[in-house]
């Protein structure tokens, strides 16, 4: 029994594995790595195949056991480790999240992502002025790193530093301009910095070109002051997207709510917009 990983039967079964994951067959991908371990169980590559089945099933605990695994036989895989990392953080294990996450840095520093990943972990353990350095060196290294750009707007704004979270957009936005998720970020951010009026000034002075995007007018419904008003935009978001149900929930709360010389008619459509959404579950 070849049980070092090696030979072109491992190959064969670790490109088995990999083949049923890409296809979405996980239970297969699962079943298949389990009967290879056993009979290659120092083969380390195929215990970071099984990991990932084992974290896309949910069966997190099994997977953080098929990665250490694997840890233990290739120290120096990177896909691995990463993977790991991934899983840590979706278990709420952060402090191991963090380390995993600095050792790739550390051999990995020009990797702009592994620094976003990084400023995640030191997040959740309240490490916001680490995190906030992790997000800046990832979008010096990689200027178009959008997700990057997101959280360090957003971690800015959640620390109710308003001229940090302002100077974030700009730059992101010069680096990718007319992104639409720079937008929303900002609409966001502005929020959270207690300032409504200027995410609803923002999101108006832009409008015509997000007139066909739904969370625009789903958030300028939350926005507006005038109850009118609100019920045009949360119209408009729901027919952008029928299949949204928060954007159809608060058009049916609104209808209920409102008191006008059409509530009879209001109340129909409310009705109406329940009955679709249902029927679509």
């Amino acid at each position: 029994m070849d049980d070092n990983g090696g030979g072109p039967d491992a190959a064969a079964e670790r490109a088995k594995v990999v083949e049923l994951i890409r296809a979405g067959r996980l239970a297969d991908a699962e079943a298949w790595s389990r009967a290879a371990a056993v009979r290659r169980p120092q083969d380390g590559e195929l215990w970071g195949l099984r990991g990932v089945a084992l974290r896309r099933l949910g069966r997190r605990d099994e997977a953080r056991a098929a990665f250490e695994r694997a840890l233990e036989l290739r120290p120096a895989d990177a896909a691995v480790r990463y993977s790991y990392g991934l899983l840590l953080m979706e278990i709420g294990d952060f402090a191991p999240a963090e380390a995993t996450f600095a050792q790739l840095v550390a051999a990995q520093p020009g990797a702009s992502e592994l620094h976003r990943q990084l400023a995640r972990a030191r997040v959740k353990l309240g490490r916001t002025e680490a995190a906030l350095a992790s997000l800046r060196e990832a979008v010096a290294i990689d200027p178009k790193a959008l997700d990057a750009w997101l959280d360090l707007i957003g971690v800015s704004a959640d620390r109710a530093d308003g001229a940090g979270a302002e100077a974030a957009f700009e730059a992101a936005t010069a680096a990718n301009p007319d992104e639409p998720r720079l937008l929303r970020a900002w609409v966001m951010a502005l929020k959270r910095l207690g300032r409504p009026r200027d995410a609803e000034a923002f999101l108006r002075e832009r409008l015509p070109g997000l007139d066909a995007a739904a969370w625009a007018h789903f958030e300028l419904a939350l926005l507006v002051q005038d109850a009118e008003a609100a019920l045009d935009h949360l119209r408009r978001a729901a027919a952008l997207e029928p299949a949204n149900l928060d954007y159809r929930v608060a058009l049916s709360s609104h209808l209920q709510a409102s008191r006008t010389a059409d509530e009879g008619a209001r109340a129909e459509e409310s009705y109406g917009i329940v009955r679709a959404a249902l029927d679509r579950r």
